[in-house]
């Protein structure tokens, strides 16, 4: 939802109202596909999310761009949404034919903190908010260690 609500709107895959009280159905989350970092896919409702990783690097080899059209030729009936990660939620270095929206870490953890604050009862003080951010983050080694920092 927090994807959804600093995209610019020509460029959201659904708006967050849509998504609000929505049933994901099929969803599937890959990593290093295709060169991509992580690649979140939707069947309902149709969407997919691309996510670049950039650590003490920029983007380069106009990869975004082939990273963009890999997503709209393999996945043509789902609307896309590009994440450009960075520690700092920088810009992408190279111009794109698609909008990579800039997010940083402290976003992610600010998200998984809201997570944290509002299931608490259900899913326990510290077992899954941690469990899931070092399991999804555990190839980046500098978001997995500022979670620990952080005390998430």
């Amino acid at each position: 939802m927090d994807l959804l609500k600093r995209a610019a709107p020509a460029t959201r895959p659904l708006s967050p109202i849509e998504l609000d009280g929505t049933d994901l159905r099929g969803i599937e989350i890959k990593r290093e596909w295709k060169n991509i970092d992580l690649l979140i896919t939707c069947q309902e409702p149709p969407f997919v999310v691309a996510i670049e990783n950039k650590v003490d690097s920029h983007d380069h080899s106009n990869q975004l761009n082939r990273y963009s059209n890999i997503v709209k030729r393999l996945f043509p009936r789902l609307k896309p949404l590009y994440v450009y990660l960075t520690p700092d939620g920088d810009e992408p270095f190279q111009e794109t034919e698609e909008a990579w929206l800039p997010y940083k870490y402290a976003d992610i953890h600010g998200v998984l903190s809201r997570v944290r604050d509002t299931y608490q009862s259900s899913i326990g003080k510290d077992a899954a908010p941690r469990r899931l951010y070092f399991m999804m983050y555990s190839r980046f080694s500098i978001i997995t260690s500022t979670c620990w920092e952080l005390d998430l």
